[in-house]
């Protein structure tokens, strides 16, 4: 890191996607300075896809169903066999990069799969493959400082399509050869997302007290902001 000072203010928040150890740096640069973010230790939550998803299974904790493929042709194979109103996302298995948001499995082609995993032959880079059904995602963030949990309101997002008309659908279509949707996508979110049960909200609650809980208890608390999707 480079030199780091604080020129005003007694609070920082380290944002996702700060580099490893900066909220180290910071209090360690600048000692007055209440600084509120993840430590190096804590940052696979959001770093690291696969670490994410051994922590939940091993203390069980739902997350939503996946596998990990090292082959194009081998992925290609399980994703046709999904049903077809199943969604897959795609995400690197070195990091937390999503490779393909939530798609329908109509347009997860093998020539699609081979350019996501790194092109070339079937000794690609590997990936995780997470399946979820259909319709709206549920996002809830929560406030975290290594002990306890904070929820804000639920965000309900729900993919939804525009019809182009004349000439623009033509063109769209062009621009969309090999895809099944026929529409542009668009995101319409609602926050708070009054829809959702009570139940739903409480258990999503719980996944994250969990999760930070067990985070602390293995020696490194989570502070920071939090985030569960539930499909």
């Amino acid at each position: 890191f480079p030199p780091l000072r604080a020129e005003s203010g007694d609070l920082a928040y380290v944002g996702r996607g700060a580099p490893e150890g900066t909220a180290e740096a910071l209090s360690a640069a600048c000692p007055g300075l209440r600084v509120w973010g993840p430590t190096r230790a804590a940052t696979v939550l959001e770093s690291e896809k696969t670490f994410v998803k051994d922590f939940l299974e091993v203390h069980s904790i739902p997350n939503p169903p996946h596998k990990t493929f090292g082959c194009p042709s081998l992925m290609s194979a399980y994703i046709s066999s999904l049903p077809k109103e199943t969604r897959v996302a795609i995400y690197a298995t070195g990091g937390r990069r999503c490779l393909s948001p939530s798609r329908p499995v109509a347009e997860m082609t093998e020539t699609v799969l081979r350019d996501l995993m790194g092109g070339g032959g079937d000794e690609a880079a590997p990936c995780i493959v997470e399946t979820c059904p259909a319709g709206p995602v549920l996002v809830l963030l929560a406030l975290c400082d290594g002990r306890t949990v904070l929820p804000l309101p639920p965000v309900a997002v729900t993919e939804e399509k525009e019809e182009e008309k004349g000439e623009a659908k033509e063109e769209a279509k062009e621009e969309r050869k090999g895809k099944e949707d026929g529409g542009a996508p668009h995101l319409s979110v609602h926050c708070p997302a009054h829809t959702v049960a009570s139940a739903m909200q409480q258990e999503i609650g719980w996944m994250l007290v969990q999760t930070v809980d067990k985070m602390a208890k293995r020696g490194s608390p989570y502070v920071g902001i939090l985030s569960a999707k539930v499909m």
